[in-house]
């Protein structure tokens, strides 16, 4: 099982995604055929830790709007997990372990609009999709998919989904 607070989060899931502009394209890493490695339960504490603390600096006032995703990724592997949402405006932030995942891809995808992606396009190990005032407006429930992938690097990581 992967990391996290448990629940419906995959690895390894197919499926392309488009462009921001509507243009499609290749999903951000090549997926591979096995899953990330779970974490250990004080690995999660401090990745969560560092999530919250990213977050209050990013999207003020936001709450975490469901389970975080987390593993040990090595490059090519992906997280995702769906969120069910209300009207407002949704963050994404995501972080890897120092040292670790050198390139850390962050999607954000509302499923009623797949062709649009919202992609932190930095090469990091820290992402951040929808930072406040450009955050992810959902006009009606709906559903969100987010990702993480590492695109270049070993190591622990988690994202979140953030809400207001």
């Amino acid at each position: 099982m992967v990391g996290g607070l448990g629940g419906a989060a995959r690895s390894n899931a197919a499926g392309e995604s488009g462009a921001g502009g509507g243009a499609a394209r290749e999903p951000m890493v090549p997926l591979l055929p096995y899953p990330a490695e779970p974490l250990d339960p004080e690995a999660l504490r401090r990745l969560r830790q560092r999530l919250a603390q990213v977050a209050a600096r990013v999207a003020p006032r936001a709450h975490a709007a469901g389970d975080d995703i987390a593993g040990k990724l090595s490059t090519g592997q992906r997280l995702e997990r769906s969120y069910v949402v209300g009207k407002g405006c949704y963050t994404a932030v995501g972080l890897a372990e120092a040292g670790g995942i050198v390139d850390l891809g962050l999607e954000l995808v509302n499923k009623a609009t797949p062709d649009q992606v919202h992609a932190d396009t930095g090469k990091a190990d820290t992402a951040v999709v929808g930072e406040p005032p450009a955050c992810l407006r959902v006009n009606a429930d709906g559903e969100l998919r987010l990702m993480i992938a590492a695109v270049s690097g070993v190591g622990l990581a988690a994202a979140q989904l953030y809400g207001r």
